[in-house]
């Protein structure tokens, strides 16, 4: 082996620890996080299976057609945009009403969010969402526009479909999308750094459903599939601060480009 041969794979090593410890870093950060139902972060298993851990609960979310694991920045699932998705049968810990007993009463509300790297630009695609067939919890979506860019959309379903729409982002770039619900205050979106409000007569809470959770698809209509990558995800009982999302974008922005 040449010396050069041996620089490079010394310069790949360097990479993936680095790699490494940019997942650690945000998985610490992210188990900080105040309400925190779940956080699922992609990695490989027997089964295919994606684990999120919290407070020795295992919340197992189930491959719906084998979506491809891999690194791009961090641990990342590949969507083909067809058939690929996760999902995990309705519990009664995935079950966010925004009014939780535990959460003080200032911090109350419900936070979703994910990075996300979308490479197609002409449908709508589910980021997460929780329902049923009759009606739903959340929705995390994107609508392509056909022009290399996406809409994003936060939009809580009870007992009315409240939607806001964020900033667009761009095909093929990562990006970091966060929906929060303030009972009774508003339903906003976090976009690369870009708020944008809902607050008009706002509901008071979010139905505790028993639709199924998934994410990479809407799991009732089997629709709406997302093709790209999707890494780490994070669900929280309580309305996360301002502050708090701009430090989880921060700390992923540095590593994914």
């Amino acid at each position: 082996m040449s010396y050069l041969e041996i620089l490079e794979l010394g310069n790949i090593g360097k990479a993936i620890n680095g790699l490494a410890l940019a997942a650690r870093d945000y998985r610490s950060l992210s188990y900080k996080l105040p309400g925190l139902r779940e956080f699922w972060e992609p990695f490989t298993t027997e089964a295919g299976e994606l684990f999120g851990l919290l407070g020795g609960i295992s919340l197992r979310l189930s491959p719906i057609n084998t979506p491809t694991f891999g690194l791009d920045g961090f641990p990342c699932y590949s969507l083909n945009g067809t058939t690929q998705y996760f999902t995990k049968t309705d519990s009664p810990f995935l079950r966010v009403s925004g009014t939780e007993s535990y959460i003080a009463a200032a911090q109350r509300g419900f936070t979703v969010g994910a990075w996300v790297k979308v490479v197609d630009n002409s449908a709508v695609q589910m980021i997460a969402e929780k329902s049923s067939a009759s009606d739903f919890e959340f929705h995390l979506v994107l609508t392509g526009q056909g022009d290399g860019t996406l809409t994003t959309q936060f939009t809580v379903g009870y007992p009315g479909p409240q939607p806001v729409v964020g900033a667009s982002i761009q095909q093929g770039q990562w990006s970091f999308i966060c929906g929060r619900f303030t009972p009774s205050l508003a339903v906003e979106i976090y976009v690369n750094g870009a708020w944008s409000s809902f607050t008009t007569a706002v509901h008071s809470s979010i139905a505790a459903g028993t639709g199924n959770f998934s994410f990479g698809a809407a799991h009732a209509a089997a629709s709406y599939f997302l093709q790209g990558e999707i890494g780490p995800l994070f669900m929280c009982a309580t309305s996360l601060t301002n502050a708090t999302i701009e430090t989880l974008y921060q700390a992923g922005r540095r590593h994914i480009t």
